[in-house]
């Protein structure tokens, strides 16, 4: 998903309550400096209780319009996808409820994509969401070259790590193609053999 698009996708969401597992999920946004051109705080995401406030805070800058998904992981598991926008792009985090008063971030590794990247979360390809970014040379001039990552739930835990990387073959004109839903065929098959 386009950084611009998930950000303005979240800000119509705005209108619906969100929940998560049956409780609220409320965000505080970060604030920022010379509107939005220094660096500012990061968002937060917090579900509400019983049976108490739970919350997650972006790293370093990540403050800007957060798009926010309840995601079902299988297996009776759920998570909550929180990825804020910040001067270098999109951090990724998916939640859950863990000890205490935090949320618990289920990649294994940070994932971040720039402005020039894209993400995607898949529901219909294996029974756990597979999550793919795409991301290019920073400020491309003319089509070019995404490296795809792929990450995928661990068989018997509840954490997501990277299991795949590549460069397409193809290039992509960066406003103009969907890279990963033209990729996806890819994907796939390199999951399966993977897998095999």
């Amino acid at each position: 998903m386009n950084a611009r698009l998930a950000a303005f996708v979240f800000l119509i969401g705005l209108a619906k309550a969100q929940v998560f597992e049956g409780r609220k999920v409320s965000v505080q946004m970060g604030h920022w400096v010379d509107d939005g051109a220094e660096p500012g705080t990061p968002a937060t995401v917090c579900i509400e209780g019983p049976p108490r406030r739970q919350c997650y805070t972006a790293p370093g800058d990540f403050g800007r319009t957060p798009y926010i998904r309840p995601l079902a992981l299988g297996d009776g598991a759920s998570a909550l996808l929180f990825a804020p926008g910040g001067l270098s792009g999109i951090h990724l985090a998916l939640l859950k409820p863990g000890d205490g008063d935090k949320l618990e971030e289920i990649f294994a590794s940070a994932v971040e994509i720039s402005y020039w990247g894209r993400f995607a979360v898949w529901t219909d390809v294996m029974p756990s969401p597979v999550f793919v970014t795409a991301e290019t040379s920073p400020r491309p001039e003319g089509p070019s070259h995404f490296r795809v990552t792929t990450y995928t739930r661990q068989r018997r835990a509840l954490r997501y790590t990277k299991v795949d990387e590549y460069l397409t073959a193809g290039v992509y004109e960066l406003y103009k193609a969907d890279v990963l839903a033209a990729e996806k065929r890819e994907v796939l098959a390199r999951l399966k053999r993977l897998t095999e």
